[in-house]
């Protein structure tokens, strides 16, 4: 960024419950961003874990190098905004899937167009995280 402001745009408490945290639709952040008003996507998520983050209770999964596509087409579908699903299929024949397993306390940052998802919770257990 060469001595760009840096500045917080928003922050999230995502909570999934036990037995009833809901799942996200692939998508990148920049999917909501740019409709949003912001021109460029020089902009990054912070992916905090406040709970233990595993594969059973919905943990984050991206497709690694998938900003490197630039922006994809999102749709709403429902409540949320959705990356172009043959897009993301595409992605997955070439790019590598990986489950976002985190302890409490572990941050993630992310390019605002890496393709990312996340499982309903069917566990015993919470997940809560805060994106930034």
């Amino acid at each position: 960024m060469g001595g760009d402001e840096v500045y917080h745009f928003s922050t999230k408490l995502m909570m999934k419950d036990a037995k009833t945290g809901g799942g996200w639709c692939w998508h990148q952040d920049y999917g909501y961003y740019y409709f949003n008003g912001n021109l460029f996507p020089e902009m990054a998520t912070v992916f905090i874990a406040i709970d233990q983050s595993n594969k059973e209770n919905g943990c984050l999964k991206i497709i690694k190098g998938s900003h490197k596509i630039g922006r994809i087409d999102h749709f709403p579908e429902g409540d949320q905004m959705m990356a172009d699903n043959k897009r993301v299929k595409q992605a997955l024949t070439v790019l590598d899937l990986e489950h976002m397993e985190m302890s409490p306390g572990d941050a993630l940052f992310f390019d605002c167009n890496v393709l990312h998802t996340s499982d309903k919770n069917t566990s015993n257990n919470r997940r809560w995280c805060l994106a930034i």
